[in-house]
């Protein structure tokens, strides 16, 4: 409690540079660290939570995330802090099942999240397409999408059901998911892989 009191009398400005060292503390996974921080107290949720802190959530964003294809596609004046903050909470959160394999296979579907397996296709997708180099050392060395997608394709419970139809004759379901899958695959297979894979054997 001494701890929240102390912090509790730092000005705005030093309170947010304190919080954004312990958000970018880690580049790897969502900024844990600040959580702990802003659960402290009231008075600290009030300054640094995602609800009444924008500025700095888009701060930790830009330190997590590459924006220049973004930036190129919407313009600059469209990635405003609130759209980086909220961006921000939903790829954390996507990042964080994809490395606790949430939604690779039938059995580990949905949880409690309101976040869905196309969601969570899309929004690894599109970390892809905008790649400088920070969205890709995201999906790769924290949220693991190689074991992932690997399961989502291979795994006989695997979500994209690609097993379970050719054990009963037919081809994957033509659906988004399906799609968004194999781009996904594709994305992530290295180098020498190829000769491993022999697509629906």
């Amino acid at each position: 409690m001494a701890a929240s009191l102390s912090f509790s009398r730092l000005p705005q400005e030093v309170l947010e540079e304190v919080a954004y060292s312990l958000g970018s503390h880690n580049f790897y996974g969502p900024p844990s660290s600040l959580m702990s921080l802003v659960s402290t107290s009231r008075h600290l949720y009030s300054r640094l939570s995602f609800r009444f802190n924008h500025h700095l959530y888009a701060s930790i964003f830009r330190f997590k995330f590459d924006t220049a294809a973004a930036e190129a596609r919407f313009g600059s004046d469209r990635l405003t802090p609130w759209a980086l903050t909220d961006e921000l909470r939903r790829r954390c959160i996507v990042l964080k099942r994809i490395r606790a394999r949430t939604d690779s296979t039938t059995t580990t579907l949905g949880g409690e999240s309101k976040i869905s397996l196309r969601d969570v296709l899309f929004t690894a997708y599109v970390l892809i397409l905008e790649n400088d180099g920070k969205n890709m050392a995201q999906l790769e060395n924290y949220g693991r999408l190689h074991d992932w997608i690997h399961e989502f394709w291979f795994d006989p419970h695997g979500s994209s059901l690609a097993i379970y139809s050719m054990r009963t004759g037919g081809w994957p379901f033509d659906r988004i998911e399906t799609a968004l899958g194999m781009w996904l695959f594709l994305f992530m297979l290295k180098s020498g892989e190829q000769s491993e894979y022999i697509f629906f054997q």
